[in-house]
């Protein structure tokens, strides 16, 4: 009987300290929640422009840190976005998780609210900009500024490879940012430019809506998946050829004289309302039809690389050049257009009846400068009987390959 007492007293004893031990470990593990620090997060969009300025962006770098929400952002401990120009003190805090500990007022460093221009260029060597206007000050982002007045162009070079964000202020006419592999390009505050060329860029967006008085605008070979262009009524040139566009309305831009599209994903292009165009170049994009009859103005017309099957440039009766080739037209009537001197159709479908019943409408230019013309890779041109190219060269048209 004492032996059996002994063995439960042991056992009971055993029991205990098991007890114990998984209570420590509990507490010891509570004890080693871990605390998240500034260092554990990515803080981006610290440089912005007054008026339309967004929260800080602030991310956990990767899964090892803590999956806390951060909340309660704040700009010199308010909650409000500060628009206007200045600098800010941000903070913020995280919730706690699981295996770690709640943070408050953790610091993410100071937001700049700008009344300028904002690049940031990924170009790590040297940065050229030319641009026109009066007070300008640049901060290179790396401690030195420069400052003039009226028309120059300035190239800076860095001693240290770095990605940089460029800040102009002062008022700005003209900017000439292209090819600088600009990542980022903020003009929502330079409302006097008139004149602005990004071609050649990284950009992804561009807002253009507080820029009313600009006239010419190229920003060609970017990544711009869309464009808004309502507010531009002053708008004269216009080059976003080479982007990702699915549409295009240019039904504001009234004064519109040159329009370079080329190159995007455009499935329709309504340019009715610009009667003032003069150039139209929208070659290499998805169009099935193309309505230029408003149009009268236009001297020069490139619409090659689509799928037209039908134009009608009965109206056009100033163009000089037309570039039509790669679609799907069976038919051409150029009899009204009395000023062509360029008429490149290759690689349609027109038979050698169609092609000759073209050539019926050319222009006589006998005792004129000789016209030229391109019509290869069109049935007509290699079928038997093949078209009649006499036709047109009674007429002096030189037939160019």
């Amino acid at each position: 009987m004492k032996k059996a007492c002994k063995t439960l007293g042991i056992i009971a004893i055993v029991a205990i300290i098991g007890l114990v031990a998984i209570s420590c470990d509990n507490g010891a593990s509570d004890g080693a929640n871990q605390t998240p620090v500034e260092s554990d997060y990515n803080i981006d969009n610290l440089v912005q422009a007054a008026g339309t300025v967004t929260t800080v962006d602030i991310t956990i770098k990767d899964n090892t840190r803590s999956p806390g929400t951060v909340e309660n952002i704040r700009y010199d401990g308010k909650a409000k976005i500060p628009q206007a120009d200045g600098y800010y003190d941000v903070s913020f805090d995280v919730a706690a998780a699981t295996g770690w500990e709640a943070a408050t007022g953790l610091s993410a460093g100071i937001l700049m609210v700008i009344n300028g221009i904002i690049m940031e260029t990924a170009k790590s060597e040297y940065v050229s900009i030319g641009l026109s206007g009066e007070g300008v000050k640049i901060e290179w982002g790396d401690g030195i500024t420069d400052y003039w007045d009226w028309r120059y162009r300035i190239t800076h070079e860095y001693t240290i490879d770095a990605k940089r964000t460029i800040i102009i202020t002062g008022l700005v006419y003209t900017l000439d940012c292209s090819e600088q592999e600009l990542t980022r390009l903020d003009v929502s505050n330079a409302t006097e430019l008139r004149s602005l060329d990004c071609s050649k860029n990284s950009l992804t967006s561009l807002d253009l809506s507080k820029n009313t008085a600009l006239e010419v605008l190229w920003c060609s070979g970017n990544s711009l998946t869309s464009l808004d262009l309502s507010k531009n009524t002053a708008l004269r040139n216009l080059s976003c050829g080479s982007n990702s566009l699915t549409s295009l309305n240019v039904s504001n831009n009234t004064a519109l004289e040159v329009l370079w599209c080329s190159g995007n994903s455009l499935t329709s292009l309504n340019v009715g309302n610009n009667t003032a165009l003069e150039d139209l170049w929208c070659s290499g994009n998805s169009l099935t039809s193309l309505n230029v009859r408003n149009n009268t103005a236009l001297d020069d017309l490139w619409c090659s690389g689509n799928s037209l099957t039908s134009l009608d440039i009965s109206n056009n009766t100033a163009l000089r050049s037309l570039y039509c080739g790669e679609n799907d037209l069976t038919e051409l009537d150029v009899s009204n257009n009395t000023a062509l001197e360029f008429l490149y159709c290759t690689e349609n479908a027109m038979n050698e009846y169609a092609l000759n019943a073209m050539f019926g409408t050319l222009l006589n230019r006998n005792g004129r400068w000789r016209g030229y013309i391109r019509i290869a890779g069109n049935p007509g041109v290699t079928s038997v009987p093949a078209c009649d190219q006499s036709i047109a060269t009674a007429k002096n048209w030189q037939f160019s390959w």
